[in-house]
């Protein structure tokens, strides 16, 4: 709750403001939510071998929003993945 006893603030007005935590802010590997699909319950990610290889990798996932999902396990920082096309890869190789 934001202290207004001088009625400054209206609802529906807009403000900036700070959001100050109490963690420590930590990398994390973020993906498109489309880079990530589900194969027999397991969310998988489509990792590039060459230019025209991947191989479908099973990884743990954490926190996610409207357009990212955190990946927790499974992938290393700097690895390729598919983010696009991922439902015509799955398509074809889980046929």
């Amino acid at each position: 709750m934001v202290p207004n006893a001088d009625g400054s603030l209206r609802p529906g007005q807009s403000v900036l403001a700070k959001i100050h935590t109490r963690t420590t802010p930590a990398a994390v590997l973020l993906l498109p939510r489309d880079a990530v699909t589900s194969v027999d319950g397991k969310q998988t990610v489509f990792v590039e071998h060459d230019a025209t290889s991947v191989e479908p990798r099973t990884v743990t996932t954490g926190a996610r929003d409207g357009a990212r999902v955190e990946i927790t396990g499974g992938l290393a920082a700097g690895e390729r993945v598919a983010i696009s096309g991922v439902f015509a890869l799955k398509s074809e190789i889980f046929r």
